[in-house]
């Protein structure tokens, strides 16, 4: 049996203004830091102006 001695994730992000590299240890630590970092006031989700949803023109339904 294989026995995981140690995790690590490192994660760099790269804004406008500063790039930041951390290290975490399991994968709550890293919600917690992603949570709490784009929740920050001067920090805009690169996501914010996309639409979820593919398609973006009229909607079409089919006649029954």
């Amino acid at each position: 049996m294989e026995v995981v001695k140690k995790i690590r994730m490192m994660l760099e992000i790269e804004t406008d203004k500063r790039t930041m590299e951390k290290e975490f240890g399991n994968l709550n630590d890293l919600r917690l830091f992603m949570r709490d970092f784009f929740s920050l006031p001067d920090v805009a989700d690169r996501r914010a102006g996309e639409s979820i949803f593919p398609y973006s023109g009229p909607e079409r339904r089919m006649q029954i």
